[in-house]
C-alpha cells in the first residue's frame, strides 16, 4: 500500500550539506569549543541580519511576541496610549500593547488583508501613539510610504510587523526597513526559522541599546560592571538557535525566490477559475513578496471546512489565519465598542492560504491545484 504524501502548509527545509555543517558547529559548541548562550554566534546572526535588512541595528529575541513587547516598551509606550492594530492579525500584535498598559485600537483590512488607511486616519485621537502595520502573508501594501508620511506629520511611531515577511521589499526597501522599528519571527513555520525566536531592526542607535538593556534584564550597556538601569526582561536567543538562522540567511534569497516561482505556477492554474481571486500584486512600485502563504479569496462565501476536510483525503492541508480576528478573542472584546469591522469580517470569511514551502515542486503545485479545482467545480 502506497503511503499518501502530505501537503502541509510549512515544512522547514535545510540541504544535507548544511545540515551536516550545523552538526559539525553543535558538536563543536558541545565540546566545550563554544558558549550555549550570549556568544559569537547571536552576535554574527545580527549583524548579518542588519546587513540584509539594509538597517543600522538588529537585536535578537526568543520570539517575535518578545519583539512586540519590547518595541513598544523601548518607544515609551505606555498605561492609558492607543496603538492602532489591524482586527487581521495573530494575538500577539494586540496582546504585546496591552502587556505595555496600552489601548489596541482595532482598524479594518482591505481586500488584500493590510491595514486600510481610509480607516486608521479616523481612529487617531489625541491618545494615539504609534500604529503596527503587518505585512499579512508577505505582501507589503502599496500605500505604506502614505502610512510612513501620515505617521511623520503626526508624531506617531510606525512599527512594522515582519513576522510573515522576512524577504519581503518594495522600492528596494525590505520590510523592516520602512518604519521606525520592524519585529520578525523565526517560528518554526516561517521563511526563515530557528524554531522560535525573533529580531528587532531599527535605525536608531538610541533605540537599539534601549532594546538590548531591556531584553538583557535592563543591564547598563557597554558598561565593565552589571549595573542594572532599566526594569527589562531575558529575551535572548541560544547559540544554537544563532547557528540555524546564520546558515538560512545565507541562501534566503534562494528560499524567496523558489517561493515566488510556487506562487506564479498558483497563479497560472487558478487564472481561469470564476469563482476564486488572486491577491492583488502592487504595479506602483517594485514589490517582493515573500509569500510566507499563498492566499486565495473567493467571490463569495463558501463552506471552508468542507473544503478542508475534502482536500485533506488527498493530503493536502489548508487554513485560513487568523480566525477569528482580534475584535472577537474573548479576551480583547472589551476594546471593541463600535460595530465598525464588518467588512473586514467579510473578506475574513472568504479567504483560504493554501501549502508554501521549500519543500514543494511545481508537480506538488499543480496536483495540489488539480484536487481544489475538481472539488470547486463539482461542489460550486
Amino acid at each position: 500500500m502506497l503511503l499518501l504524501k502530505k501537503y502541509r502548509m510549512a515544512d522547514p527545509y535545510f540541504p544535507k550539506k548544511e545540515i551536516r555543517n550545523i552538526l559539525r558547529d553543535y558538536k563543536n559548541i558541545l565540546e566545550g569549543n563554544g558558549l550555549l548562550s550570549m556568544g559569537k554566534n547571536v552576535i554574527n546572526f545580527e549583524k548579518e541580519f542588519t546587513k540584509y535588512i539594509g538597517c543600522k541595528f538588529s537585536n535578537v529575541t526568543a520570539s517575535c511576541t518578545g519583539a512586540l513587547e519590547l518595541t513598544l516598551k523601548a518607544l515609551n509606550i505606555s498605561y492609558n496610549d492607543e496603538v492602532i492594530v489591524p482586527c487581521q492579525t495573530f494575538f500577539a500584535t494586540a496582546s504585546a500593547v496591552i502587556r505595555n498598559n496600552a489601548i489596541p485600537v482595532f482598524c479594518n483590512v482591505d481586500k488584500n488583508f493590510s491595514i486600510d488607511f481610509q480607516n486608521l486616519k479616523s481612529l487617531v485621537t489625541r491618545k494615539t501613539k504609534a500604529i503596527i502595520v503587518v505585512h499579512f502573508a508577505g505582501l507589503i501594501q502599496e500605500n505604506i510610504f502614505e502610512i510612513k508620511e501620515f505617521c511623520v506629520r503626526n508624531n506617531l511611531f510606525l512599527i512594522e510587523d515582519c513576522a510573515h515577511a522576512l524577504g519581503s521589499s518594495i522600492n528596494n526597501i525590505k520590510a523592516g526597513n520602512i518604519g521606525d522599528a520592524g519585529c520578525f519571527s523565526f517560528y518554526s513555520t516561517k521563511n526563515l526559522t530557528t524554531g522560535e525566536g525573533g529580531m528587532i531592526t531599527s535605525n536608531s542607535h538610541r533605540f537599539s541599546n534601549f532594546v538590548r538593556s531591556l531584553k538583557l534584564r535592563g543591564i547598563k550597556i557597554n558598561s565593565s560592571k552589571e549595573i542594572f538601569v532599566n526594569i527589562g526582561t531575558n529575551q535572548r536567543l541560544t547559540e544554537f538557535q544563532a547557528i540555524l538562522g546564520l546558515y538560512q540567511l545565507k541562501r534566503v534569497q534562494s528560499i524567496i525566490k523558489k517561493r515566488n516561482i510556487l506562487a506564479k505556477r498558483y497563479d497560472f492554474n487558478f487564472r481561469k477559475i470564476k469563482i476564486l481571486e488572486l491577491l492583488d500584486s502592487n504595479i506602483k512600485y517594485n514589490n517582493i513578496n515573500s509569500y510566507w502563504r499563498y492566499i486565495l479569496r473567493f467571490k463569495k462565501k463558501i463552506n471552508r471546512n468542507f473544503l478542508k476536510k475534502s482536500l485533506k483525503i488527498y493530503g493536502i492541508d489548508i487554513d485560513w489565519p487568523y480566525f477569528p480576528l482580534l475584535h472577537k478573542q474573548p479576551i480583547l472584546k472589551k476594546f471593541y465598542k463600535k460595530n465598525y469591522l464588518n467588512t473586514s469580517e467579510l473578506y475574513a470569511s472568504k479567504f483560504i492560504c493554501l501549502p508554501m514551502h521549500n519543500n514543494l515542486s511545481l508537480q506538488d503545485i499543480d496536483f495540489i491545484s488539480k484536487k481544489l479545482i475538481y472539488i470547486l467545480n463539482k461542489n460550486y
